[in-house]
């Protein structure tokens, strides 16, 4: 869920386009697997250049869509910042500061809930961009996210995103990415609606998994307690659907992972149980 994306009013036909987007998008993606496999990631905790950096932010996501001279724009203008685990980027309320691209590592984005308590809306795992949102509206961030593994992240201040948007042209990748967060949002929200506990499930790990790209199996950084807050259910009820799916074959779990064994057989389970 986009860490930016405030304020969302989208009907039921936008929440059902968003929906299939993602199942299409997923499909289309683990169909020819074993020909799409990104550059190779660095060991968890290791140390890698700032060159390796710049070419695994264009290796995929949003940034590896964008024409090559928005890249190197957009690159020349960031700088390299390191991360451990604990420390946060933004809080809920921090000024704007310009946008973040977390290109190894991993982050929870969270939300403050009425009753002030911070709730996970998602977790991120590399080439993962945000932060747009409050410095084009200039507004404070509307959530908190944290480092929760050590994270090369590449950030461009305000100042000079306001250089790149001055580009009309650069202007628009911009607008590319908040409209990516925003059918992140509805697809998720979506999920959120239904009333079967079983495909709520099923379509948040389909969506994480979708993000967090890469050959299969798929391994999401996430934890049981995550999974359940994000999708607002007791760890009881998370536990009984992910055995399920793990006696399936579909899933396997592990210490603060879950891996996606086969993405295909999830999407079809999500469709089984919607």
């Amino acid at each position: 869920m986009s860490p930016d994306f405030r304020n969302p009013t989208p009907c039921g036909q936008l929440f059902i386009g968003a929906h299939n987007l993602h199942r299409q998008s997923l499909l289309k993606e683990t169909t020819n697997l074993s020909s799409t496999c990104p550059p190779c990631m660095p060991r968890e905790g290791a140390m890698i250049s700032r060159e390796d950096v710049n070419t695994l932010a264009k290796s995929s996501g949003w940034l590896s869509k964008q024409p090559s001279e928005f890249q190197e724009a957009l690159l020349s203008r960031c700088n390299l910042r390191r991360h451990v685990a604990g420390e946060i980027i933004c809080n809920v309320g921090d000024r704007f500061t310009g946008m973040f691209g977390l290109v190894t590592g991993i982050m929870k984005i969270e939300f403050a809930t009425p009753g002030q308590d911070l709730k996970i809306a998602s977790v991120k795992q590399s080439n993962f961009w945000f932060g747009q949102a409050s410095s084009l509206t200039r507004e404070a961030h509307s959530v908190t996210v944290t480092v929760t593994k050590p994270s090369s992240i590449l950030h461009i201040s305000h100042e000079r995103f306001e250089e790149l948007m001055a580009d009309a042209s650069y202007a628009r990748c911009f607008a590319l990415l908040t409209v990516e967060h925003y059918y992140e949002a509805a697809t998720a929200l979506a999920h959120l609606l239904s009333d079967r506990t079983e495909h709520r499930i099923a379509s948040r790990l389909a969506l994480l998994a979708e993000k967090a790209g890469g050959v299969t199996p798929i391994e999401l950084c996430v934890t049981q307690n995550d999974l359940a807050e994000m999708c607002n259910l007791s760890r009881s009820v998370v536990l009984q659907v992910l055995k399920r799916l793990e006696d399936r074959g579909i899933i396997q779990t592990a210490y603060r992972r879950i891996q996606i064994s086969d993405p295909v057989s999830l999407l079809a389970f999500c469709s089984e149980t919607a």
